[in-house]
């Protein structure tokens, strides 16, 4: 019965070292590029407060990043919740290449939009995605 238990428990931390916050990948969380392309005339980013005209000078940011959202729990989630997650447009804004970039996988306590009169509002998303997904921020 020991033999038992003992390979019962080398499986448990075999299969429990697989799902961890530090085996990041983005590619478990399948978002879909292409739902964010639209034609448009020009576009406000909120993060910055600057309009731009071209299309190629934009791109979509996941409020929550992906990576962050991985280290504060969706490591546990199936495949279906992380893509879920990564496609969910609650957490998705259109916003400059730039400040998408600046951003990164920063937490908000290390980093807000430029657009300080945007601060307000970020704040509110991106609290509601941590709670609505159940991430330990």
């Amino acid at each position: 019965m020991r033999y038992i238990a003992k390979v019962f428990v080398l499986i448990f931390v075999l299969v429990l070292s697989t799902y961890s916050k530090d085996n990041y990948n983005r590619d478990d969380y399948q978002y879909n590029h292409g739902v964010a392309r639209k034609f448009f005339i020009f576009f406000y980013d909120p993060y910055s407060g600057k309009i731009f005209y071209k299309p190629d000078d934009l791109e979509v940011d996941h409020i929550v990043p992906l990576s962050l959202a991985h280290k504060l729990g969706g490591y546990l989630w199936t495949p279906q919740q992380k893509k879920s997650f990564a496609n969910d447009t609650e957490n998705l804004i259109l916003v400059s290449k730039t400040c998408n970039r600046s951003k990164g996988s920063k937490s908000i306590s290390s980093w807000l939009p430029k657009n300080k009169s945007y601060h307000t509002e970020y704040t509110k998303r991106y609290k509601y995605i941590i709670q609505k997904y159940h991430l330990d921020d």
